[in-house]
């Protein structure tokens, strides 16, 4: 749902430029669609919060990676322009081969394409098709770091060794063309630990410096999505519980998502107190008496299935992030699930998870899964209007130590919170082991 183009470079903020693409999403009405090609609206939202977040989880995975993909593909293309490339396929002898070679990495070592200075060598073939850019990492701008020259220059080394074996036949694929790849797949590496600096921090745009679409319509859809996960934290908690009863009801009666949001008003609404009755009924039946002790704390809520918690903490205790075993434990007293909403403030044995990995990991995990809604922060607010770093950082100081039961204060996690900041560097082992797993959660 985009109610109008927008022009990155007439904004200085996403929130502006979202708000004009969008519109004011308090004004959007109950029915109306939020994304295209989905069911997910305010009211499918309010009645359906697991879901939808489960629905804009997966967006938010693909259009990342698109992000990411276009990113390094536009960096290939930055560094390979067509009439280099195009050089490349006729270069014939060894010395023509390296004379481009040593162009491309004459213009990278400089940062720019200018046929005055690092092509000037090169035959006016050449240099007439070029026009005078810089060389920097899309989007960002910022300069071509050297971990990525030296790749490249090795990958252009190993270039001119395969076009002098190159034969030209029909079958194969041209050596320029599997570099181009190879490039785009070095960038797309670096950007995959950027991409939260992209996404928090607005570029600033020079007249040297435009907005390139092709990048800029994926930020704009993950930035919406973003305001959709954060609408859905404002819904009641014991949503989530009385979701799962409404879908069961349905399901019982086959009638599917998509239909349920077609059906009028009244039959909905019959449906709705009719699940919401054998949702009050179960309670009444689970109901416990809590225990008020000072020694007792509250357990997180998981919004998805039982089968995901399970696979998250064989994934932490597989990579040596959490101890080996005590699954059961883990899950009976830190976590509660969907319709065990009597528990959502259930008080429990402080024994805590013993963390084995650094705590800027732990703040980005719990993060990671606030942001997708699986896990709700909102029980552990302290006073009223506390933010959710602030929850954050009571979770993990009430569930979570150090080895040999060390307790993790509240100072060190907001000391190390200050200290992260969306250019830090990332731990790329528990990203990859952890934290896009999350992301996969369903």
């Amino acid at each position: 749902m985009r109610r109008c183009p927008t022009y990155p470079t007439d904004f200085n903020n996403y929130d502006d430029l979202i708000k004009e693409a969008y519109g004011s999403f308090e004004a959007i009405a109950s029915d109306e669609i939020l994304i295209k090609d989905t069911i997910i609206s305010k009211r499918f939202c309010s009645l359906f919060p697991s879901t939808a977040s489960c629905q804009i989880q997966k967006i938010l995975n693909t259009t990342e990676e698109s992000l990411v993909r276009v990113l390094g593909q536009n960096f290939a293309r930055m560094l390979l322009p067509v009439g280099i490339h195009q050089k490349l396929y006729t270069a014939l002898s060894k010395e023509e081969i390296t004379l481009v070679t040593t162009g491309i990495k004459a213009a990278l070592d400089l940062g720019y394409w200018d046929q005055d200075s690092s092509m000037v060598s090169i035959s006016t073939t050449i240099t007439n098709t070029l026009w005078c850019y810089k060389i920097w990492m899309p989007f960002t701008f910022a300069p071509v770091p050297p971990s990525i020259i030296k790749e490249v220059g090795l990958l252009l080394d190993e270039l001119e060794c395969q076009l002098e074996d190159f034969s030209g036949s029909q079958y194969k694929t041209h050596p320029a063309d599997i570099f181009v790849f190879k490039v785009g797949e070095i960038a797309e590496k670096y950007f995959q630990g950027k991409l939260t600096s992209i996404l928090s921090r607005y570029p600033v745009f020079s007249s040297e410096k435009g907005a390139d679409f092709s990048e800029w319509g994926h930020v704009i859809t993950i930035k919406w999505c973003d305001v959709i996960l954060s609408h859905i934290k404002t819904i009641s908690e014991y949503q989530f519980p009385k979701e799962r009863y409404l879908i069961h009801l349905l399901s019982q009666k086959a009638i599917s998502l998509e239909m349920f949001m077609t059906l009028d008003l009244e039959t909905a609404l019959v449906l709705q107190a009719e699940s919401e009755q054998a949702f009050k009924e179960n309670l009444k039946e689970k109901r416990t008496t809590e225990d008020t002790d000072s020694k007792y704390t509250n357990s997180i809520p998981w919004h998805r299935s039982g089968e995901s918690l399970q696979t998250l903490l064989n994934l932490l205790s597989n990579h040596g992030y959490i101890e080996q075993g005590e699954f059961q434990s883990l899950l009976s007293s830190h976590f509660h699930l969907g319709d065990e909403h009597s528990r959502s403030n259930k008080k429990i044995p402080t024994q805590k998870i013993i963390w084995k990995s650094s705590l800027p990991n732990l703040l980005a995990m719990i993060e990671t899964l606030t942001r997708f809604n699986i896990i709700s922060v909102d029980t552990f607010k302290r006073k009223a209007g506390t933010e959710a770093p602030g929850c954050i950082n009571n979770l993990i100081h009430e569930h979570f130590c150090k080895l040999d039961n060390k307790i993790i204060t509240l100072d060190a996690i907001r000391k190390a919170a200050a200290r992260r900041s969306p250019d830090s560097k990332i731990d790329t082992q528990f990203n990859k082991n952890i934290l896009q797993s999350i992301r996969s959660i369903q």
